[in-house]
């Protein structure tokens, strides 16, 4: 069983919603959710003609491996819109595995 963290962010529309969904999402993909830190709010980084983040951070574990996971956490975004927005654009969600760790 692998623990993963993951970073998830969202500036359009019910960005704390779009945060949970993603949380929901993550669990109908093989992943169990631990622990999620409570929302926080960010300015824009790189492009800041944009609104402002809402921030999660998720504790979860899984049996997929690091080459499959990548594609699952692609697909979820681009389920949530984020397929065609510009470079560091504004997406309605965006899920990025901040770290990764084998246990036995």
């Amino acid at each position: 069983m692998a623990i993963i963290y993951i970073g998830i962010g969202s500036n359009l529309g019910d960005k704390e919603g779009n945060c949970k969904t993603a949380i929901e999402r993550l669990s109908e993909n093989g992943i169990t959710v631990k622990k999620t830190s409570s929302p926080y709010r960010t300015k824009p980084w790189g492009v800041e003609d944009q609104p402002d983040f809402v921030n999660m951070a998720v504790k979860a574990e899984t049996n997929i491996n690091p080459s499959e996971l990548l594609p699952i956490l692609k697909t979820i975004e681009k389920r949530d819109g984020t397929a065609g927005r510009r470079a560091l654009g504004p997406p309605v969600s965006s899920i990025s595995t901040c770290f990764f760790m084998m246990t036995w």
